[in-house]
């Protein structure tokens, strides 16, 4: 707790600090007065900029942003992939329209309901009017707009392509959205199933079953087996539920502590990879995520060592961003693709002997393609079939949950009306 309001307290201050945008008063060349704020380390660099876009510069002056809520708390106000998905679709119609960007934007503005995202629109909007192209300005949030749309974005404005590239993005960032939708979906149903049973076993043990065991203290008759045991085990959860979810609740914050520490995350992804077919399951989308990202870097003229380099922002486990680093690496020093996937278990052996034979005939960005869907294949199947046999375990687990309570409970009144006659 103090560790957490040390953080809390010193947030804002830090940011007060290490984020002072400048405040810029300057006159277009028909003497139309503008005004905003510039990203930039000092005032000679805005100024520079001013002067680039042919603004007469007439005031620059430092200012301190107090910290938005959006800083604040950017988990509750994060902008959905879904949202980026429509914003660069709506962009590249606009665009393919013969629309002009600038004017594009300023289009778009009133379809964007996120009110961060709207914020944001603005902002960027604002850099371009300032000289920045929208690469740039969409680089200045990152927690909005991911490296690779930012890229992506980049090579479109470099090869006149915008629209096109925008289209690339949108399909890919479907896709990648698809597959984690189908991972979370997989999980709902018999999490669901279990947190069902479990809150109507606990609603019988708690106000049904002290009613009935009121009633036979009255006519001092004798419970049955199956409802003293589940009296024992209903008092010993009153006397002691608070230090059991006490317990619970601290070794869950001392599990989350360690996982977000570069070594619990490491070593916890690397446990994860050898669970049976939750494994599976990772290592599939992962590579999934993996080809298919690739596939789109290198089929917008993307060179193949910045690729590997933005891959790690696609990872989701440890492994493939060790690995993925490693990569890297390995292309500067002249190696070949399939050489270095070879040297990672992460990566099973057809698709490096798929990517070797890609490499020699020239149809790298085509396997790849055929790769991503293979995977996104294969953890749809792997998770059909552990959904298959968790759903029926959680029923049965269930089932036998609630129909103890429900016998504990007949046979208590049986007893009960056996003993009054």
């Amino acid at each position: 707790m103090i560790f957490l309001y040390n953080w809390c307290a010193s947030a804002p201050v830090l940011y007060l600090y290490l984020d002072m945008p400048i405040k810029y008063v300057a006159y277009t060349e028909d003497g139309q007065r503008v005004s905003g704020l510039l990203d930039v380390e000092s005032t000679a660099d805005a100024e520079e900029k001013l002067w680039g876009s042919n603004l007469i510069v007439v005031q620059l002056k430092r200012v301190r942003r107090l910290p938005s809520k959006y800083d604040l708390l950017p988990t509750l106000f994060r902008v959905k992939t879904s949202e980026l998905i429509s914003f660069a679709r709506d962009l590249a119609f606009l665009l393919e329209s013969g629309i002009p960007l600038f004017r594009s934007l300023h289009l778009l503005l009133p379809r964007v309901y996120n009110r961060r995202f709207r914020v944001t629109l603005e902002s960027v909007i604002q850099n371009i009017s300032s000289g920045n192209s929208l690469s740039q300005s969409l680089a200045k949030y990152p927690d909005i707009f991911p490296s690779i749309f930012t890229r992506l974005v980049r090579v479109g404005e470099e090869t006149g392509g915008l629209a096109d590239v925008l289209h690339q993005v949108v399909t890919y960032m479907e896709r990648q959205e698809d597959l984690a939708r189908r991972v979370k979906r997989a999980t709902t149903y018999p999490a669901m199933v279990f947190v069902i049973g479990m809150v109507g076993a606990v609603v019988l043990v708690t106000f049904a079953m002290p009613q009935l065991t009121t009633l036979f203290t009255e006519f001092g008759a004798a419970l049955p087996a199956p409802a003293r045991v589940l009296i024992s085990v209903s008092d010993w959860l009153g006397n002691n539920g608070l230090y059991v979810l006490g317990g619970m609740a601290i070794a869950g914050i001392a599990f989350w502590r360690y996982v977000s520490t570069a070594k619990g995350r490491r070593k916890w992804d690397y446990f994860v990879l050898r669970i049976p077919r939750v494994g599976i399951i990772v290592s599939s989308s992962n590579l999934a995520r993996f080809t298919s990202t690739l596939e789109v870097l290198l089929t917008a003229g993307v060179p193949l060592v910045e690729a590997v380099s933005l891959l790690r922002v696609v990872s989701t486990n440890t492994a493939f961003i060790d690995a993925s680093g490693q990569i890297e690496t390995d292309l500067l020093t002249g190696q070949s693709l399939s050489e270095s996937l070879s040297k990672y278990p992460v990566f099973p052996n057809m698709t490096v002997q798929m990517i070797s034979v890609a490499e020699e005939g020239g149809g790298l960005s085509t396997s790849l393609a055929r790769q991503s869907k293979f995977y996104e294949d294969e953890t749809d199947r792997t998770i059909a079939s552990t959904t298959s046999l968790i759903e029926p375990l959680a029923i049965i687990i269930v089932a036998l949950l609630v129909g103890f309570v429900a016998i504990a409970m007949f046979t208590t009144i049986y007893s009960l009306v056996g003993q009054i006659q």
